[in-house]
């Protein structure tokens, strides 16, 4: 399943330690929460061949789900 951002989304890149914004329109692939201590859950996914994360709370009303045809699959 491939998800689009359709609102800007500050996220975290953690192997440069750095912020990133996704702007409407980036395709992301390999989305998956994870729980972040008690009572908070993290999504890590992948965009243009980076790993990325950012807040559920922030992930969730910034993308939707999509279904790509084959050619528009393919993640770089």
């Amino acid at each position: 399943m491939f998800r689009e951002v359709i609102a800007p989304l500050v996220v975290l890149d953690p192997v440069n330690r750095s912020r990133v914004r996704l702007e409407p329109g980036s395709i992301l692939a390999a989305c998956s929460i994870h729980r972040n201590g008690e009572s908070s859950y993290m999504m890590t996914f992948q965009c243009s061949g980076r790993s990325l994360t950012c807040p559920l709370f922030q992930f969730q009303p910034r993308t939707r789900s999509v279904e790509l045809a084959p050619a528009e699959a393919v993640v770089s």
